[in-house]
């Protein structure tokens, strides 16, 4: 197997262990609103944010630019399309 192969496959197991942590969590929040309430998921949602942003603010800080980032460059688009 060569270098790139193997490099390749270690994405795709990245990318599929990144996946699931994403769809479990999805899972638990919809699982909480069936079960709790919209309430109870939007609480645990703030408190659980909170938490991850006290623990690791350079994480706030990196996705809050990549949002605004990203949203700058949709709005960009957005405003060239109706431009043509």
């Amino acid at each position: 197997m060569s270098i790139n192969e193997q490099d390749s496959q270690t994405a795709k197991g990245e990318l599929s262990r990144r996946l699931i942590v994403i769809y479990t969590v999805l899972l638990v929040l919809r699982h909480m609103r069936d079960r709790l309430g919209i309430e109870a998921m939007v609480q645990f949602l703030d408190s659980y944010t909170r938490t991850i942003e006290r623990i690791e603010p350079d994480v706030k800080k990196a996705v809050n630019e990549e949002l605004m980032e990203r949203a700058l460059q949709d709005l960009h688009e957005t405003v060239c399309g109706y431009e043509k």
